[in-house]
């Protein structure tokens, strides 16, 4: 018979109510297998080298058993399935095929850009038609690269690039010189005369030279160098002012707007060439182009014309003789110069200018170097 256990006296501390003993749980294992049962048995006996069991056939316990009351109980999750040799729901992993001559200097393929409401709209072809709302119209420009892209127009004699700004250039160029330029009514001047045809009249006006317009538009169609701004400054400009249509114009355009349909730059000069007649020749004459020739000895001259410019569809009504008259009598004050008497030079001259500088001086007209005032 055991002896009985002698009392455990605490000698210090305050006594505290005793806590009830926790209660042990044993984990229950699952069943054996017949393997593990067979190692029981033999526990000497290696492992053997036998193939694992399929995890269809392992027993699961369905909940975990708690070890001591206060542990908390995990709710069991799902269990990932085992992973076999391959999985049968992955796609298939592609091998890289092999590239050959063929594949390698073949076309390009190129991603066609799937289209979106975000995307930029695509220009229009010649066979399809764009269609936008009044908010989303924009202006689309077609360039050419190609040859022949350059064109010259056969009325302003403008060369110009097809397609973007110099369409627009052109335009504006070829309005000014086949329809004249617009007339400021702010602008101010000397009259100097009129003159009128069948169908139509025009006012003569003189007033300052420095107006960049009308001397681009002259320098662009006779393919003049410009004028210095000192030479500028200096000249006089006879403008032909009308609001009429072109004489002979059948159907013409009339907008009731005075437009500028003639010009002549005129300047006070000191010396020109004096142009040889036809058959007599000098030693070391002068070409000054447009077939004139001269004596290169320099004579007083007090009036030199530097452009002369009438719109082609107003030619042949005088104006061109009428600006010049109005230019020897108003460029100087008080000075009335005359053309025959070799008062009057012209600088450089075109095939044109040549035949109504003879046609108006009688042979008397001079000729000036520009570079040289």
């Amino acid at each position: 018979m055991e002896s009985a256990k002698p009392p455990v006296r605490r000698t210090y501390g305050r006594r505290t109510a005793s806590s009830p003993p926790r209660k042990l749980m044993l984990f229950t294992p699952p069943p054996s297998s017949p393997r593990l049962a067979s190692q029981e048995e033999s526990p000497t006996r290696p492992y053997p080298m036998s193939s694992p069991t399929p995890a269809s056939q392992v027993q699961y316990s369905p909940t975990p058993k708690r070890i001591l009351d206060s542990d908390p109980v995990e709710v069991p999750s799902k269990r990932a399935r085992p992973l076999s040799g391959f999985d049968s729901n992955l796609p298939p992993k592609e091998e890289p095929k092999q590239a050959t001559l063929a594949s390698f200097f073949g076309p390009i393929k190129r991603a066609r850009a799937t289209p979106s409401s975000s995307s930029p709209s695509t220009p229009p072809t010649s066979k399809s038609k764009l269609k936008l709302g009044s908010k989303d119209r924009t202006k689309l420009t077609q360039l050419h690269f190609m040859n022949g892209a350059q064109r010259s127009c056969t009325e302003c004699g403008m060369s110009y690039m097809r397609g973007g700004e110099d369409d627009r250039t052109h335009a504006a160029h070829h309005a000014r010189v086949t329809r004249g330029i617009p007339f400021p009514k702010s602008r101010g001047g000397v009259s100097a005369g009129a003159i009128s045809w069948s169908g139509g009249s025009a006012r003569l006006l003189v007033t300052e030279g420095r107006w960049e317009d009308v001397h681009s538009t002259v320098d662009g169609v006779l393919s003049a160098s410009p004028l210095t701004p000192k030479m500028r400054d200096a000249c006089k400009l006879v403008l032909a002012i009308t609001s009429s249509p072109p004489p002979n114009a059948k159907r013409a355009k009339v907008d009731g707007r005075e437009r500028i349909v003639g010009v002549v730059v005129a300047q006070p000069i000191k010396t020109a060439m004096r142009v040889l007649r036809s058959g007599e020749d000098v030693e070391d004459k002068v070409d000054s182009g447009g077939g004139v020739v001269c004596e290169p000895t320099p004579l007083p001259t007090p009036l030199g014309i530097h452009r002369l410019f009438v719109v082609p569809a107003y030619r042949g009504c005088g104006l061109a003789r009428v600006m010049l008259d109005a230019a020897a009598a108003h460029t100087v004050y008080g000075c009335r110069f005359d053309p025959t008497a070799g008062d009057v030079a012209f600088s450089q001259p075109t095939d044109s200018g040549r035949a109504v500088m003879q046609a108006w001086g009688k042979g008397g007209v001079r000729v000036f170097d520009e570079g040289q005032l």
